[in-house]
């Protein structure tokens, strides 16, 4: 494998997209419930994942802060379920 070939599948990869979507669901693992929030784009690109034991809201409240902050890009749209 040449070693620019990782450097041209990161440059044509897709954007984050101008629609987000972040969704919590419970889990059950090993008997007991977790939270598990997640921020998909538009285009089926996950950005982020956190699995939690607790519902705390404050963490799913600073995801998409986070991820404005690493992608240096502002939605047009957040959608949260």
């Amino acid at each position: 494998m040449s070693p620019k070939f990782p450097t041209c599948v990161r440059n044509h990869r897709p954007g984050p997209g101008d629609v987000w979507h972040i969704n919590e669901v419970v889990v059950k693992i090993a008997g007991g419930s977790y939270w598990r929030w997640r921020a998909v784009s538009q285009y089926g690109i996950v950005f982020e994942e956190i699995l939690q034991s607790r519902r705390y809201k404050h963490a799913a409240k600073r995801l998409p802060i986070k991820l404005i902050n690493r992608w240096g890009f502002i939605p047009k749209r957040i959608i949260a379920d």
